[in-house]
């Protein structure tokens, strides 16, 4: 038996394939149906309810796909939009009952679930044909999931329920660092299966977890609970051009919004140093980019739309529940989960970036004035050679630039470097030879003209383990000061620690949300990271823990989403609204549903008398539990463990 594989696209059959995980191989590359029709569009046949093609994810199966099959099959009755009668729907579009007018046939509207959005379409049929006529957007059907039980819940979502034998049922972050196998995992692909879940969660006392793209080097996403894979849930749902606001999905891109936002000549104040995470994400834990006038990605919202722990669903915005608005935009998942956001954009620009190397102690003596000089300045730091690389942004006209060739980009910057980083694994002195050589590739002035994300985008080249901090700018000076005393001390021993590099120094406005880092005040940002050359592990926890003490003793508040130290006692003393922050979270979840080990540790529990760590087990098969309304009781007993994936070394 083959193990599962990932549909990816076969260049001989010209098809660029479906992307999901098939069970069996066909051809290298294609599963079964993408390779049974081929690339062309003539032979892909059409789901006649949702119009989908089989090519791209699903396949057709007596004129319906999969996902129309499960939803006729499970939801007996649909509305009548004709004369306000609901009429039963068989698996195979009958119609048992029929209205009449006048003694003539009428047209029957069905709302049916469409998996490709979170509405669903009003499909107009004729009862004598059965041919479809016409289709429409409808608001969706509201299920009251407090009457079903246990079994009817399982049986609803087993359509979005990942086997455990599917490689996507354990979860690992984009770093390599960190892994769990969640109790059960959801993929759901509309509001409703997440309301469905919660209550799931309810009967069955465990809590939820939600995870996106995995961008986070810590465990934050980690759960031995339910897990919610929040991928497909994607969808563009509203653009208002009056206003410059645009409503997504939690479960979207950051990158698939910037494509949005260019459609309709919009584009977002200011972007973090990658695209690759979700929205609810980035909202969630502050994700910054760098400006000293512009404040983390979080200030930019301008709403959102919140499910509960107690399973409602309501809306959140400066004049709505501001105190829950202000503690979920960096609540890193513990008030609820975010269904949609909206953004509040600008128009469309360009960015004209110039970037030169500055002497560190110039760049020291002149921190404030260079940090004050470009709308969007970050600065890259290569201790071991004492430069540091400032990119200066400003918005343009300018028609586009490339700012740098493949070769030096691509090929040395990045495929040479990584050699070296892995020979520095075995020969710790190959790591400061890294930094020179690449500080040498930056050493010419380089100016290039791009569209703004592409610009505030960059490469983050390979896993890595990160840490970084948020400081208030006046201290920065003498703290990068201490930092190079450090460096240098553990460069002139033998046996002395070889850090990778660079150190990345950053910028933000201050904002107003709670567990901002940089809450009430003007913040400069300090990164480091530790990368693991083709996946490998390297040393860096003496490193991080140097470095951390330095940072926290500057008056430095560690990045949400990063790796940290701090326990609740520490941090609640960092954040003027720390308690305020806890009292919403006790309001809006008193049972703990969406804590996680990782919650425990940081914010501590909201459940009073519980601060230990609860583990849970998935003691028998999760296909079968699906399947046999016998075995659904989840058995709480045992352990299974969140894990650092083996092998980091101190």
């Amino acid at each position: 038996m083959f193990p599962l594989t990932r549909c990816v696209g076969n260049n001989f059959q010209g098809h660029p394939g479906c992307g999901r995980d098939f069970p069996r191989k066909a051809v290298p590359g294609l599963c079964g149906v993408c390779f049974e029709y081929g690339s062309h569009s003539q032979n892909q046949p059409q789901c006649k309810l949702c119009g989908c093609a089989s090519s791209l994810r699903y396949r057709i199966r007596k004129s319906k796909c999969d996902d129309c099959r499960a939803f006729l099959a499970r939801e007996k009755w649909a509305w009548n939009l004709d004369g306000g009668d609901q009429s039963l729907v068989l698996p195979n579009i009958g119609i048992e009952q029929e209205s009449r007018k006048d003694g003539i046939k009428t047209e029957f509207n069905y709302l049916v679930y469409g998996h490709a959005s979170t509405q669903l379409s009003a499909l107009s049929v004729d009862p004598a044909s059965r041919k479809l006529l016409s289709t429409s957007t409808m608001p969706p059907i509201e299920l009251d999931f407090s009457s079903f039980t246990t079994e009817q819940l399982y049986d609803y979502l087993k359509p979005v329920t990942l086997s455990s034998h599917s490689q996507r049922a354990r979860f690992v972050n984009w770093g390599l660092a960190f892994a769990c196998n969640p109790l059960l995992v959801f993929e759901p692909t509309n509001d409703q299966q997440c309301i469905a879940i919660v209550y799931l969660a309810r009967k069955e006392g465990v809590g939820v977890r939600a995870a996106g793209a995995g961008h986070s080097p810590s465990d934050m996403a980690c759960t031995n609970d339910f897990m919610i894979r929040t991928l497909k849930l994607d969808s563009l749902l509203n653009v208002d051009l009056n206003n410059g606001r645009v409503t997504v999905q939690g479960g979207m891109t950051l990158s698939t919004l910037h494509k949005h936002l260019e459609q309709h000549d919009l584009a977002l104040t200011s972007v973090g140093s990658i695209s690759d995470q979700t929205i609810a994400g980035i909202i969630t834990t502050a994700t910054h980019g760098s400006g000293l006038s512009y404040p983390s990605m979080s200030s930019l919202v301008h709403s959102f739309t919140i499910l509960l722990a107690n399973g409602h669903v309501i809306s959140c915005s400066r004049q709505e529940d501001e105190d829950l608005f202000l503690a979920t935009l960096c609540g890193f998942g513990t008030t609820g989960f975010i269904l949609n956001v909206t953004f509040q954009c600008e128009k469309r620009f360009r960015l004209r970036e110039e970037a030169e190397n500055v002497d560190f102690h110039d760049f020291v003596n002149h921190f404030e004035e260079i940090a004050s000089s470009a709308q969007h300045v970050r600065c890259w730091w290569f201790a071991q050679r004492g430069v540091v690389r400032v990119s200066k942004c400003n918005r343009t006209d300018e028609p586009l630039k490339r700012a740098a060739s493949w070769f030096r980009q691509v090929l040395l910057a990045h495929h040479v470097v990584q050699f070296t980083l892995f020979l520095g694994r075995i020969w710790p002195i190959w790591n400061a030879w890294s930094a020179i050589f690449a500080s040498w590739l930056m050493k010419e002035k380089a100016v290039g003209v791009g569209e703004s994300w592409r610009v505030f985008n960059v490469d983050c080249r390979y896993p890595q383990h990160t840490i970084e901090f948020a400081l208030p700018i006046s201290v920065v000076p003498q703290c990068l000061f201490a930092l190079s005393k450090y460096i240098q001390e553990e460069l002139g021993r033998s046996d002395g620690i070889r850090p990778h590099f660079p150190f990345e120094i950053r910028f933000s406005e201050e904002d107003d949300v709670w567990l901002s880092p940089a809450y009430q005040r003007r913040t400069c940002w300090i990164g480091i990271a530790q990368y693991k050359p083709y996946g490998l592990s390297i040393p860096f926890k003496t490193y991080f823990a140097h470095v951390s003490h330095i940072l926290h003793a500057f008056g430095g508040r560690p990045h949400w989403a990063k790796e940290q130290p701090f326990r609740p006692t520490e941090l609640g003393k960092m954040y003027p609204r720390w308690t305020d922050f806890n009292v919403v979270r006790r309001r809006v979840d008193p049972q703990g549903m969406w804590e996680s080990l990782w919650v425990r540790r940081c914010l501590g529990s909201v459940v009073d008398g519980d601060e230990s760590t609860r583990k849970v087990d998935f003691d028998f098969d999760r296909d079968k539990t699906l399947n046999d309304a016998s075995r659904k009781r989840i058995d709480l007993g045992k352990s299974w463990e969140i894990y650092r994936i083996p092998g980091d070394l101190m």
